[in-house]
């Protein structure tokens, strides 16, 4: 196992966030994918800073995943951990650094509070949410499916009637599906 640290001296070990990974094979999505090399990058984070609110998050990090990497990220609350992930997922953008992002790669990002349309039904939102959508025969249909399998039995729902944990799992199906 490897160890990193998110800070910019060398010095000095993990103050803000540990990264931890450890290699196994390389699967996309429950499918190996004989077409990556276990020594491919797959992404690189280069010194990569973000600002918020005039307080520094990330300060110089730079990591790079292989394929095969399994990758925990551990740290206390208010460390940079979330914006690491958005940063990672291209949901925000660095302040300075470069995001390097091997062709054809999909993340899935689960946020930590889902945020849904209220004029759209549950099943509709979540639809929308699957990235991909080209890679499903019926979309739709696997939705439904899964939000049953995890406990949603009404994927036709008002989403504000939803509990939270529905809500995570609703979004967990579309990151699943993506």
């Amino acid at each position: 196992m490897r160890k990193a640290s998110a800070g910019s001296r060398r010095g000095e070990f993990c103050k803000k966030i540990f990264f931890a990974w450890s290699s196994c094979r390389f699967v996309a999505h429950g499918r190996q994918n004989r077409n990556h090399s276990r020594s491919m990058s797959i992404l690189n984070l280069e010194h990569i800073s973000k600002n918020l609110g005039g307080r520094v998050i990330l300060d110089e990090a730079s990591v790079g995943i292989e394929a095969g990497e399994k990758v925990g990220i551990i740290g206390v609350n208010g460390t940079g951990k979330s914006t690491l992930l958005s940063i990672i997922a291209g949901t925000m953008e660095p302040d300075e650094g470069e995001v390097i992002r091997q062709k054809c790669l999909r993340i899935s990002y689960l946020l930590q509070n889902p945020v849904f349309d209220a004029k759209k039904t549950l099943l509709e939102n979540v639809t929308s949410m699957v990235y991909g959508k080209a890679d499903h025969w019926d979309t739709k249909g696997e939705v439904r499916s899964h939000l049953l399998k995890f406990g949603i039995p009404d994927p036709n729902a008002d989403p504000s009637c939803l509990s939270g944990g529905q809500k995570k799992r609703a979004a967990l199906v579309a990151a699943m599906l993506t």
